[in-house]
């Protein structure tokens, strides 16, 4: 996994963009109205926590494994 070049905009489990708006000129981002599971939450390293938004595509195949029961792959960022 490569390290991570801008903890507010880059997911910390994935290291991919994260859309974060709390930068931006409203203050708001959408995580601020998402459901982020606490297992999940709990996946974001120690020093990130906080600070940056876990993406969309890391919650949303977080929310499909679990509704289907199935792990996450090792190496997967949401493992």
């Amino acid at each position: 996994m490569p390290a991570p070049t801008d903890c507010a905009s880059t997911c910390p489990l994935c290291q991919r963009p994260n859309a974060c708006g709390a930068g931006a000129k409203t203050g708001r981002c959408w995580c601020f109205d998402a459901t982020v599971p606490t297992t999940l939450l709990a996946r974001v390293p120690a020093a990130q926590r906080g600070t940056a938004c876990i993406c969309k595509d890391c919650i949303t195949a977080f929310l499909e494994q679990a509704a289907s029961g199935t792990r996450p792959l090792p190496g997967s960022p949401i493992y």
